[in-house]
This record gives structure tokens, C-alpha cells and sequence, in this order.
């Protein structure tokens, strides 16, 4: 994003971080923000909790850990802030496919989305074993703990990441 803060990107009038949180309204009970400490001015606005890494510089698990070692509810939901359509029934359909499964993420129906996973916060501990272990790919960190995916095949749209200015443009 050409060092811009991902999150304070503008499509379709606000702030790519203002679209997860609609989304996630009201289907969270709490909702926080992993940012990075100087970014904390930026999101204060926005009156949510703010979680900083762990470890930093992991990417995605950083603020996955992050998640896990706050107090809260045994279950949390972890989305990245550049998708901006996750669809209103993304949490229901997550629980459903819960089963015996501690981690469960998404598949479009042509491709799972690691970074979108609800799991449970007993996976602290294996989490940080994996980063200790030198491990940093979300994907296989996923597949080692046997995590469970729901099909969204009815709505892969809902799951298109921005990464960058002209991918914004492009799907305004």
C-alpha cells in the first residue's frame, strides 16, 4: 500500500477497517484491532481494544497470538483487515463446522483463506511452540493443527483481499 497503514485505506468511502467492523457487529460480542504501537493514535477512533503482537514482525500469526492472550470468551475470530465484504453469516457458519476441530477457517471453493479462521484459545500454547520452532506460514500452522474448513463456495467474493492501491481501485 505503497507504506500506508492497510487498515486506514479508503474504498467505497471508508476506511477498510470500518467495513470488518461493520461486518463483525453484530456478530462478535467484542471486537479489538491488531495494530502496531505507533498506529494506536489512528485507531483510538474507532473505540475498540487495541492488541499489539506478541512477537513482532510475524505477520498474520503475530496478531493471531496477540488474540489468543487476551481475556475473553474461549472462541475468537480472527479476520484480516483487508477484506471488506466477509458476509454477514461468517461467524454461524464457522460454529457450524466446528465439530471436534479447534481451528476453523474458510474455503471459497477454489481456495482456502487461512487468514479468516474462528479457533479456540487453548491453542496458545501450540501456537507459540510453532513460532518458537522457527515456523511462520499460517497455512501449515493451520493443516498441523487439523483445522476444519466451511464452505463458502456460495459466496467467494465475500473473501477478495486488497493488497494493494490498484486492487482497490480496481474492485471499487
Amino acid at each position: 500500500m505503497g507504506g500506508r497503514d492497510k487498515g486506514l485505506m479508503p474504498f467505497e468511502g471508508r476506511a477498510l477497517i470500518e467495513h470488518v467492523i461493520a461486518a463483525l457487529s453484530g456478530q462478535c460480542q467484542r471486537i479489538a484491532i491488531n495494530c502496531r504501537p505507533e498506529a494506536d493514535d489512528r485507531y483510538r477512533d474507532y473505540a475498540l481494544e487495541l492488541l499489539h503482537d506478541a512477537i513482532p514482525d510475524l505477520g498474520p500469526l503475530g496478531g493471531v497470538l496477540a488474540a489468543l492472550e487476551r481475556d475473553g470468551p474461549e472462541w475468537r475470530l480472527c479476520v484480516p483487515c483487508d477484506t471488506p465484504r466477509l458476509p454477514p453469516d461468517l461467524v454461524e457458519r464457522l460454529w457450524a463446522e466446528r465439530g471436534a476441530a479447534s481451528i476453523i477457517s474458510v474455503d471459497d471453493g477454489e481456495r482456502r483463506h487461512p487468514s479468516v479462521m474462528l479457533l479456540r484459545r487453548e491453542l496458545t500454547g501450540p501456537l507459540r511452540d510453532y513460532l518458537d520452532g522457527g515456523g511462520r506460514k499460517l497455512g501449515l500452522w493451520l493443516q498441523e493443527m487439523g483445522a476444519a474448513y466451511a464452505d463458502f463456495s456460495d459466496q467467494p467474493e465475500a473473501f477478495i483481499n486488497l493488497n494493494s492501491p490498484e486492487e482497490l481501485r480496481h474492485h471499487e
